[in-house]
């Protein structure tokens, strides 16, 4: 049968079974691209055009090809200088931008001269996308350094982009205990928006949404994709989040940071005032640094950070029943977290990097709805590990290795009487607090979770390959990867069933 298959074919069909492999795997580099030229036009051919990174004086070669093309493929995000070199001509530079999941085109015109008697920086290219199709966008560091993120979310940037909406779900719901901030792209559920940092899936594949948050510190570029069908965020049909983590430099640089925010400050609750709550208590405050630079001059870099967060939210309890009007209150929800990240690049030589980061986010929290002796209390610690090893095989064969570990413990248990009255500051919420959970006419229940005791393990390895071969003007791509789920434990009981007493609650007295 195989002699009926000519070579050509066998290779389509090779390449379209790597790309369905493919599924899963996110490219969290860019690449730059262009063609050389003299100053009637002609193409040059076989000039040495170098790539260096502005940040880290990493470095990569190779030479115009008979069209007169160069291409650099898995590039870090970050600026570049662009210098082409050919006998006869000015050296010529230019500087680029090179942002994650795409390509910068950035052309350059020779002008006649000795070889190496002066480099002339022709300016800024300009960063434009000419070889990938696919809807979405950029924010680069810059703009998440300066926009009012709402609780600093690394999620909450996805709002920038047309047809992304970003929903604030922290504390709400005891199913999503970490899935603070939900992406929905187009109108799909949030839980089918793909997110990944630095190429590894941070899912939560029991609830959707991320399954770990970051502080913005640790991130270098955010890359929405929208309605894409690339190797780069995933053969997704609804939306996918790719985000690159900050990376170290030759200079040495940190900052500090202290952001507060209470209900003096903030929106009432649905934008309404509430006549009997008219200052429904809240405060937030976010704290940490950032610090980053050389260990060895363009050899070995680091970037660190940590961010804490103490905050006590408000939620309205209200109903509606006459005779439960009395349990109308603002609840306080306390959440208090701690991110921190640490990554370190290494730059073996000119033809290889190496990059290991880590991060680990803990949280824990008191929420729910209804009063308070029905919420879930939440302890939370995820971290993932990443290893990424890039190599310039050959001038026109370029590959990309990922290895990522994800941890993930989500508990879930009923408050206790003492949690529940710290909170409340009123026992008449805390009533029937660890018994049988009852509904009451009008809508009152009390007593524990359905979704209590919960205790969940999930670790998960993955491993992408993201190949690209350059061959004449055109650039082939290979992408695969694995991805492997450990088991986790389910609820440590089954659910606490639900009674329906037919019974009229005594209309309540604050105490």
């Amino acid at each position: 049968m195989s002699g009926l298959i000519s070579r050509p074919l066998r290779a389509v069909i090779v390449c379209g079974l790597i790309s369905i492999r493919s599924a899963q795997a996110q490219n969290a580099t860019g690449a730059i691209t262009g063609t050389v030229t003299d100053p009637n036009g002609g193409l040059v051919v076989t000039a040495a055009v170098t790539a260096v990174s502005r940040a880290t004086g990493g470095t990569r070669k190779i030479t115009t090809r008979a069209e007169g093309t160069y291409t650099f493929d898995n590039l870090l995000p970050g600026e570049y200088e662009v210098r082409v070199e050919h006998k006869g001509f000015t050296t010529q530079a230019e500087i680029v931008t090179v942002q994650v999941g795409y390509t910068t085109t950035a052309s350059l015109s020779l002008s006649l001269g000795a070889t190496g008697q002066a480099i002339e920086v022709t300016g800024v290219a300009t960063t434009v996308n000419t070889t990938d199709s696919g809807m979405g966008g950029i924010v680069n560091r810059q703009r998440v350094e300066n926009l009012p993120l709402n609780g600093r979310s690394f999620l909450s940037i996805a709002g920038l982009e047309p047809g992304v909406s970003v929903s604030y779900a922290a504390n709400s719901s005891p199913g999503n205990p970490n899935n603070f901030f939900q992406v929905s792209v187009a109108g799909a559920p949030q839980s089918m928006t793909l997110i990944s940092f630095d190429g590894a899936r941070v899912n939560d594949r029991t609830t959707g949404g991320t399954s770990q948050n970051f502080s913005s510190e640790s991130v270098q570029e955010f890359q929405i994709g929208t309605f894409n069908f690339d190797l780069s965020t995933g053969t997704v049909s609804a939306g996918a989040i790719n985000v690159v983590s900050r990376t170290g430099s030759n200079q040495l640089h940190g900052s500090g940071f202290f952001f507060f925010r209470d209900h003096n400050i903030a929106a009432y609750p649905a934008l309404r005032r509430d006549p009997f709550y008219r200052d429904p208590f809240f405060v937030r405050r976010q704290y940490g640094f950032s610090l980053g630079g050389p260990i060895k001059q363009d050899k070995l870099f680091f970037s660190g950070n940590y961010e804490r967060n103490d905050q006590v939210g408000a939620r309205t309890v209200v109903f509606t029943d006459p005779l439960l009007t009395g349990l109308n209150h603002v609840a306080q929800q306390p959440l208090k977290g701690h991110l921190s990240g640490l990554r370190l690049d290494y730059r073996i030589n000119d033809s290889h990097t190496l990059f290991l980061r880590g991060n680990i986010d803990n949280n824990k929290s008191l929420s729910g709805t209804g009063i308070e002796s029905g919420w879930s209390a939440s302890d939370n610690y995820s971290y993932q590990t990443a290893l990424g090893l890039t190599s310039a095989l050959k001038p026109t064969v370029v590959s990309d290795f990922r290895f990522s570990y994800s941890y993930f413990r989500n508990r879930l248990a009923p408050p206790t009487q003492s949690e529940c009255q710290s909170v409340s500051g009123n026992p008449l919420y805390c009533f029937g607090t660890g018994g049988t959970r009852v509904t009451f006419f009008g809508g009152l229940i009390i007593s524990d979770d359905p979704n209590v005791p919960q205790d969940r393990h999930p670790r998960t390895f993955q491993v992408t390959e993201d190949m690209n071969w350059t061959k004449g003007s055109h650039r082939v791509r290979f992408a695969c990867c694995r991805r492997s789920d450990a088991p986790t434990a389910m609820p440590s009981g089954p659910p606490t069933p639900t009674l329906f007493y037919p019974t009229i609650f005594p209309t309540p007295t604050a105490i």
